[in-house]
């Protein structure tokens, strides 16, 4: 008996080192800032182990959660290219002549009863776009929302109608968070369907299948990277979804291989672009045309209808570096922030909200963490 306590002891143990050592594990406990020091100040305990490709899977997650969006790119760029998914030369994509407007994703959406979209984990700005077509997609029939993140253990979603850290692990991203909310506001049918069985895809697949139900309106899947894709040798849980219904289904990539550079035409006449998949694991990809960053706040964050506000008008303590400035709806409590930035040096920060009212801003550094109540 000692003998197998002892060995159950010794197990415990290593599993609880494992759990400590892979710094991805770091995020399911200290979801922001405690998370960003301690990944910040150990990069040369991860550099060259074995667990540097989670370490800089890691930093762009945090970076995205964060408010670092470019720089949760720059660490996901890094990382590809060590893995050699991004070759020395990429193959350019002429988008001319695939520029749309709103009217026309519109069509698109009214000739199906199941929309598929999909994300890259890092890249906030792919969440932002699913926000802004809630209510239009809401509108033209659509009235259930499956969602690859969400956790089925959060049981009093619907009671709060806000996101905590249990809801979900990306929807801890406050774009993500602001993207629960306006579903919950829009009186969608929240569906989770990830597992973590080895047939994942078809388990996916089930899992939606059994939850949707046609009769109460049109289905959303939203997932990530190569999920939603109806063809290919690998069924992914997209094709799975597709043979269950017995019908077609759109499906629209933000995620764009690896090895691609979409080169953009000079006029501006356009800000989005759709093309069609020449492989047919996607029916389209969808393009957006960057705009460069003028202030901490990037452009697609009026794709949300949000209001911005120096923070200077509303905090003008001191500010150690870093700092974490987070903005809270007044009423909610241990809840997923309406935005967040890292300050790391001195700038001109703006911050982010959805609409006039009351708000909690919280400020978080090294030595501690702050609350006041403000009116934005």
């Amino acid at each position: 008996m000692k003998h197998t306590l002892l060995l159950l002891f010794i197990f415990l143990s290593f599993i609880s080192n494992a759990q400590e050592t892979n710094p991805f594990s770091i995020l399911y406990n200290d979801m922001y800032f405690k998370a960003y020091t301690h990944l910040t100040e150990n990069e040369d305990k991860y550099l060259g182990d074995k667990y540097e490709d989670s370490y800089l899977e890691t930093l762009g997650t945090i970076h995205s959660f964060i408010g670092k969006y470019d720089k949760a790119i720059e660490y996901y760029i890094i990382r590809n290219k060590k893995k050699g998914y991004i070759p020395d030369s990429l193959k350019q994509i002429d988008l001319s002549g695939s520029g749309i407007v709103q009217d026309d994703l519109n069509n698109l959406y009214t000739k199906y009863n199941v929309a598929m979209f999909n994300e890259s984990h890092h890249i906030s700005q792919h969440r932002a776009f699913i926000y802004s077509q809630l209510e239009i997609l809401k509108s033209l029939g659509y009235n259930q929302l499956a969602l690859e993140t969400l956790n089925d253990k959060d049981s009093t979603l619907y009671e709060r109608n806000y996101p905590v850290k249990k809801t979900g692990f990306y929807t801890n991203d406050p774009v993500y968070g602001n993207l629960i909310r306006k579903a919950l506001e829009l009186g969608f049918k929240l569906i989770p369907y990830d597992t973590k069985n080895m047939r994942r895809e078809k388990v996916q697949a089930d899992n939606i299948f059994k939850q949707y139900n046609p009769a109460k309106g049109k289905l959303i899947v939203y997932g990530g990277y190569g999920h939603i894709a109806e063809t290919g040798e690998y069924k992914m849980m997209g094709q799975h979804l597709k043979n269950m219904l017995e019908e077609d289904v759109l499906s629209i990539s933000q995620f764009t291989h690896y090895h691609i550079k979409p080169v953009f035409p000079a006029s501006n006449d356009y800000e989005f672009f759709l093309q069609k998949d020449s492989t047919n694991y996607f029916d389209y990809f969808f393009y957006t045309k960057p705009k460069s960053l003028v202030s901490n706040i990037p452009y697609w964050y009026k794709w949300m209808n949000f209001k911005t506000k120096p923070l200077n008008e509303i905090y003008n303590k001191p500010i150690n570096y870093p700092t974490l400035i987070q903005i809270h709806n007044i009423n909610e409590k241990d809840a997923v922030p309406v935005y967040q930035y890292l300050i790391e040096k001195e700038e001109d920060v703006l911050i982010a909200y959805p609409k006039s009212g009351e708000y909690k801003l919280k400020v978080i550094d090294k030595n501690g963490e702050s609350e006041f109540k403000v009116v934005l």
